[in-house]
């Protein structure tokens, strides 16, 4: 608590803050003035999407790749998790200045793909024999 007050005493209001104070077990808080808040808002405001935007990366070619699922497998909500964080991790760097590539990385190669092929093949080849032919020619024919 002695630090946090030893502390709280440089910081200076008038600039922006209000007020300091210290609480247990040695918090230091400030309140913003509210001259400051509305000042914010409006610059906030006039900026729109590109407020905070800074040009620390110079447009350097970055490579986000996340969102790995493995189709063989579940999916759970890990892969949410990565989704979420890879596509944030991108919103930073490109308001820092980067050219942002995301891949969204899909496990197609190995033997699991392998495997999954030969367990899907006989069931595709059998609905795709039973299917009218008008409806193979309509697929067949979008393909190209």
């Amino acid at each position: 608590m002695e630090l946090a007050q030893i502390l709280a005493s440089y910081i200076e209001t008038g600039s922006g803050i209000s007020k300091v104070s210290v609480a247990p077990p040695g918090f230091i808080n400030f309140t913003f003035s509210k001259e400051w808040l509305c000042s914010l808002v409006k610059t906030i405001l006039t900026e729109a999407g590109s407020y905070g935007n800074i040009n620390m990366g110079g447009g350097s070619r970055v490579q986000i790749e996340f969102v790995s699922a493995n189709p063989t497998g579940p999916i759970h909500i890990g892969h949410g998790r990565g989704a979420v964080l890879g596509s944030t991790l991108s919103n930073i760097l490109k308001a820092a200045g980067y050219y942002v590539e995301e891949e969204f990385y899909i496990n197609d190669a190995g033997s699991q793909i392998d495997a999954f092929k030969r367990t899907c093949l006989p069931v595709t080849s059998r609905l795709w024999v039973k299917m009218p032919l008008f409806l193979r020619m309509v697929i067949t024919a979008s393909t190209w």
